[in-house]
């Protein structure tokens, strides 16, 4: 390395009289390097000495010097104003680059990079100054910052470097068969630790992309670019499509010719349950205001095995992070049944969706909780007049009068609903620890969480301090 040693004003002249080291030795801090006698100075024509005479120094403190300028300039291609061309093709489609992303996601004054300096491994393919001005970062942006005052760590892809391409393919070394590529790996121990992770899918996600999305505990999708962006939809808007395999895999697997949109639109993995969250752009994915909430208009509110399967999946997340305290909202006549209910049941069967259900609450709830009604409340097994019809089939068969027999039944439902009621659960076998006023609702469940079941420390947390490293 190189290390300037400012001599003072006063020895900014004279003549050197003996060199004491070499150029490339190792020199210590009390090392003499040179001697010089600034007293006289040597005239260049005679050879002769004379008083020195007061000079400006050498360099000028104005002036960046070389390796900061060097420096610089590759800072300057990784913003977007080094490279102009590339992010009029991304607004062009309605996309926002990854750096306009960042500062509309991570509170001012957060951002702290990592990597930045990194350039794809293909030096044969490109020159070291397209190397530079086109691969800034490798495609890859990674970084700390902090949203909302929490401090999150980010990886980006970059799509204006090599089209966001990354893996063994796009580089000049050889991998072997690809076995030691620790991306996935590495992605599975931030979960084993209990770390939340959530992916934001935009445009093309293919193959190693969309595993590490899969790999994610909420996964947001947007439907494609924002028209405003394009400029009104001028350009060629584009869309987001998610899939193992892209184009070129598919048709080289003789699979057939499709269009990269066509692959896995977000509508169909929403369908599937693949997204959890779908926002129409960028902006509302880095800024949704709020998350609308589930509207049991649905089936009257009963549970089929998408909402079954959704609510366990949500179970097992909070189980595995140990994130937050879990607040339900029940209202609800209970689970769907009937044969399109059946059939529908593709995770197994709806009994075993019925298991995993309970399994996971029983997981969550390992330290208990606490349950309260509201006045309207009322509280018992599933279908009160199927049970009835049930359990009182003889006796309302002897009835010879149907609206007679219709009234018995309905009075021995209306006894079972009285009794349902929450406040007669809460009194008579203590089921439930309390009815409250709505108005205290609030308040209740404040003092339950924060007073009562504690703060929950996250898993990773507790990993951390009980392995007494300071590594997640």
């Amino acid at each position: 390395m190189e290390y300037v040693i400012r001599a003072d004003a006063a020895c900014t002249d004279g003549v050197v009289h003996k060199v004491a080291v070499k150029q490339g030795g190792v020199v210590n801090a009390s090392d003499v390097l040179f001697v010089m006698d600034t007293s006289h100075k040597q005239d260049a024509s005679t050879g002769s000495s004379s008083p020195t005479a007061t000079v400006n120094p050498t360099e000028d403190p104005s002036i960046a010097r070389p390796e900061l300028q060097e420096l610089q300039t590759r800072r300057h291609f990784l913003a977007d104003a080094g490279r102009a061309t590339s992010v009029a093709k991304r607004h062009a489609r309605g996309y926002r680059t990854v750096r306009e992303n960042l500062s509309m996601l991570l509170d001012p004054d957060s951002f702290l990079e990592y990597g930045d300096l990194a350039l794809a491994a293909q030096k044969q393919r490109y020159t070291p100054t397209d190397l530079i001005s086109k691969t800034g970062g490798d495609g890859i942006v990674t970084c700390f910052g902090r949203v909302d005052g929490h401090t999150i760590g980010l990886i980006m892809g970059d799509y204006m470097v090599l089209a966001g391409t990354q893996g063994p393919g796009d580089t000049d070394y050889p991998v072997g068969s690809g076995l030691q590529t620790p991306s996935f790996a590495l992605m599975g121990q931030v979960r084993a630790r209990g770390i939340p992770v959530v992916g934001v899918a935009n445009g093309y996600v293919f193959a190693g992309n969309a595993a590490l999305l899969g790999m994610c505990d909420v996964v947001v999708a947007t439907r494609g670019g924002n028209s405003k962006l394009a400029g009104g939809g001028k350009g060629t808007m584009g869309k987001t499509s998610i899939g193992m395999g892209g184009k070129a895999m598919i048709e080289a697997g003789g699979l057939g010719v499709v269009e990269s949109d066509d692959i896995g639109p977000t509508n169909v993995h929403a369908e599937t349950g693949g997204v959890d969250i779908v926002v129409e752009h960028e902006d509302s994915a880095a800024l949704m205001p709020s998350s609308p909430t589930t509207q049991p208009s649905p089936l009257g509110g009963a549970i089929d095995i998408n909402a079954a399967l959704k609510a366990t999946r949500l179970l097992k997340l909070l189980t595995r992070t140990r994130a937050t305290h879990l607040i339900s909202l029940c209202d609800t006549p209970g689970f769907m049944v009937g044969p399109e209910f059946e059939r529908t049941s593709t995770a197994g069967g709806s009994f075993r969706t019925f298991g995993e259900w309970f399994t996971a609450v029983a997981e969550f709830t390992q330290s208990g909780g606490r349950v309260a009604g509201l006045p309207a409340g009322s509280l018992g097994p599933m279908s009160l007049e199927g049970a009835v019809q049930l359990s009182t089939k003889k006796q309302l068969a002897k009835i010879e009068s149907e609206q007679e027999r219709k009234e018995v039944a309905e009075k021995a439902v209306e006894e079972l609903y009285k009794g349902g009621r929450a406040i007669n659960v809460a009194a008579s076998m203590a089921e439930i620890d309390t009815v409250l006023d709505p108005a205290e609702t609030r308040e209740w469940l404040g003092k339950v969480v924060g007073d009562v079941l504690g703060t929950r420390r996250a898993m990773f947390r507790v990993r951390r301090d009980r392995e007494g490293g300071s590594r997640l």
